[in-house]
């Protein structure tokens, strides 16, 4: 049986492959207009890419479990015990 992790991390995976091919492509008519490749617009589109895929790969390790059960990346409450409890 497939789990959440595996469904979650392929779609991501199908959409991200044209999502790079749309980039490459932004990327190749930029440098060929302007002849560089330090463009604002460049820079944001690959540095949110790459944050993306990053937080695919983490949230994947997050869910997936091991062969004896266990989640690769474990959970804790590190975040909740960070943060003041509101009234």
């Amino acid at each position: 049986m497939m789990d959440l992790a595996t469904l979650f991390f392929g779609i991501f995976l199908a959409v991200f492959v044209f999502t790079f091919a749309k980039i490459v492509t932004q990327t190749v008519a930029i440098w060929r207009r302007t002849k560089r490749v330090a463009d604002f617009y460049l820079v944001m589109i690959w540095v949110e890419t790459l944050l993306n895929l990053a937080f695919a790969v983490t949230t994947f390790l997050f869910l997936d479990r091991d062969g004896y059960g266990n989640n690769i990346i474990p959970g804790g409450y590190a975040h909740c015990q960070s943060h003041p409890p509101t009234r």
